[in-house]
């Protein structure tokens, strides 16, 4: 690969609205630099190539598993797409439902850089508590943990409890997609179990059992969480962003 071609990603929408002369081999010049669509021949609408601009996700985040689940999935459906993960430090807004949360975010990093952007939010749902902690989960993690939770469920038959994550694209013409995670659900053990998990990405995986494995998921063995992972593995919300992301690349 030339460096002419490696720096072709780094070229803004606002530039590459003045490429010229593309033909079918998905070649152009600006200002006299050759430049490939290096995927398939792109169609060029307005101006500029759209297959380029549908092949460079701004991920909205710098959470290094959620960069990482993004990666796979995308690797896992054969698409070539470069993920340019972005903190721009986005205030957390006070809404009721992740779905909101989400989709304010999404349009704030949209309006900052005028390019398609994905956020990715999500939070515990309690049943017994009315879906407590929900939009208010990083917080109550930060401040009680999973010891106050287990505070909050004393005495509390239900235990149901699953994980809401919503993710919002928003294209460049600046529609909106949002896809929400779709799982069964578990429950909120009576005691937490200490066992620090090398997989965890957060306390809660000492409080949440898995009637399937009758054990919590800090207890799983490395093939248990990937078994654990391979279930869930098409129905989280950045994973349905990629299977619908895969049906609009253009042809």
């Amino acid at each position: 690969m030339t460096t002419a071609v490696q720096k072709e990603y780094n070229l803004s929408q606002a530039r590459m609205a003045k490429l010229v002369d593309a033909p079918a081999s998905g070649a152009g010049t600006v200002k006299g630099m050759e430049v490939r669509v290096l995927f398939r021949a792109p169609k060029l609408i307005k101006g500029y190539f759209l297959e380029y601009l549908m092949n460079k996700i701004n991920f909205i985040t710098s959470n290094q598993r959620k960069i990482k689940s993004l990666e796979n999935s995308l690797k896992a459906n054969r698409l070539d797409v470069v993920v340019r993960a972005q903190n721009l430090d986005i205030m957390e807004p006070q809404f009721d439902t992740v779905q909101d949360v989400s989709r304010f975010k999404a349009l704030k990093a949209f309006d900052i850089l005028k390019e398609p952007v994905l956020v990715e939010d999500g939070g515990l749902s309690i049943e017994a508590l009315n879906g407590f902690p929900g939009v208010y989960t990083k917080y109550i993690l930060k401040t009680l943990g999973a010891d106050g939770i287990l505070k909050l469920m004393d005495g509390i038959e239900n235990r149901f409890a699953r994980f809401i994550s919503v993710a919002t694209f928003i294209h460049e013409s600046g529609e909106i997609f949002q896809f929400e995670r779709d799982d069964n659900g578990f429950e909120i053990s009576r005691t937490k179990v200490n066992i620090q998990s090398p997989y965890a990405w957060s306390e809660f995986w000492q409080i949440i059992y898995l009637k399937e494995y009758g054990k919590t998921l800090c207890e799983l063995s490395q093939e248990e969480v990937s078994d654990f992972y391979e279930q869930t593995g098409t129905t989280g919300s950045i994973q349905k962003f990629v299977q619908w992301y895969k049906t609009k690349s253009i042809k």
